[in-house]
């Protein structure tokens, strides 16, 4: 942790800056959210419950199998950039063209104010499966093991955080929600 001193005007103020990289931010929720932080069996047996569950790759894959058309969204719950959507808009725009929403988000900062009126179960990555807290790291290990390795390019090439899906199989990464909907929208 490394501590900035800085001086405007007449404002002096310090910032903490975590020279570790970002983290899951697990440790930081209440003692009741953690209790709402669930390990995920099924995900076709889930609802939107109020709950958080923490998912692996192997269990998205064997969801999207049963599906059509789907858009897994790698939800970062304090985005508020052109390429992010909050969660309730990603479900209405997919409900209406017809699409299969999977919402994972990359971290808890966030996640249970931003996610309360959303529809269906909340997912997360389940970070400590992969041994660290280090968001850089366990994102890119989850998509590694959904997508593949040969496909992540999100830190690499300005990719997206929106995968689409046909049937289980893996087709396309987008930068943005519309993007993906109307590529998903071509495919049989």
């Amino acid at each position: 942790m490394v501590v900035v001193a800085f001086v405007i005007g007449y404002f002096t103020g310090f910032v903490e800056v975590d020279t570790n990289g970002a983290h899951s931010e697990y440790a930081k929720l209440s003692a009741d959210r953690k209790e709402r932080v669930m390990e995920a069996t099924t995900l076709d047996s889930l609802k939107a419950d109020g709950n958080v569950y923490r998912v692996m790759p192997a269990q998205v894959k064997q969801y999207l199998k049963g599906k059509g058309k789907a858009l897994v969204y790698s939800y970062i719950p304090y985005c508020s950039g052109s390429s992010c959507t909050p969660a309730v808009d990603a479900d209405r725009m997919c409900r209406e063209a017809g699409v299969e929403l999977v919402l994972i988000s990359e971290l808890y900062y966030k996640l249970f104010e931003n996610t309360a009126d959303y529809p269906r179960p909340v997912f997360v990555i389940n970070h400590e499966a992969y041994g660290t807290d280090d968001r850089e790291k366990y994102v890119r290990m989850f998509y590694n093991g959904l997508i593949g390795a040969e496909n992540w390019n999100r830190l690499i090439n300005g990719g997206g955080l929106y995968f689409c899906f046909n049937h289980g199989r893996y087709l396309k990464q987008c930068k943005k929600i519309d993007e993906a909907l109307e590529f998903l929208q071509r495919q049989r």
